[in-house]
């Protein structure tokens, strides 16, 4: 979806894939000079055996986001999240970004924001294991701002049992 100058979305937006091997598919949300606020729930989680999709939102203002984001995924991991804004990027609401299945890792979420970030809510980037196939990975979280970074909540970036390493997390 692609405007001029903003997007306001009340309503939910589904990409997921459905079926036990489908990957979640892609939103993407751009205006050259207008804010993004989408309040409704944005989903483009994947099938047990599948990936997470992909949410890509650029903004030449604002980004609020103030309902859920779930870019979950199976054992081939959670998806993307990538915001790049010219003003302030705000999170209302958890974003999930685990891995499922049998060794999924977590997904990756990137904030780049020319104003401040305001986390309000978790990110939860988690991933799966077991005996046989390993623990995944912990996912991502890379948040860019020119002014304030406010992180009002946790970042859970765990890897998984046996052999999972934890996530990332790059603030500048």
């Amino acid at each position: 979806l692609r405007a001029q100058t903003g997007i306001t979305l009340a309503g939910n937006l589904f990409a997921e894939g459905r079926a036990t091997e489908a990957d979640g598919g892609v939103i993407q949300l751009s205006t050259a000079a207008g804010d993004v606020v989408v309040s409704g729930l944005s989903s483009v989680r994947g099938g047990g055996l599948a990936g997470g999709g992909l949410i890509d939102i650029d903004a030449g203002g604002v980004v609020s986001l103030t309902n859920f984001v779930d870019i979950s995924g199976g054992d081939f991991g959670g998806g993307e999240l990538d915001v790049k804004a010219g003003g302030d990027v705000t999170v209302g609401q958890d974003i999930l970004a685990n891995g499922g299945g049998l060794a999924g890792d977590g997904g990756s979420v990137s904030l780049d924001s020319k104003g401040s970030v305001r986390l309000l809510h978790t990110i939860k980037a988690g991933a799966v294991g077991d005996a046989d196939e390993g623990g995944g990975t912990g996912g991502d979280v890379d948040i860019v701002a020119d002014a304030d970074v406010v992180l009002s909540a946790p970042l859970q970036l765990r890897g998984a049992a046996p052999y999972g390493e934890g996530g990332g997390v790059f603030i500048v």
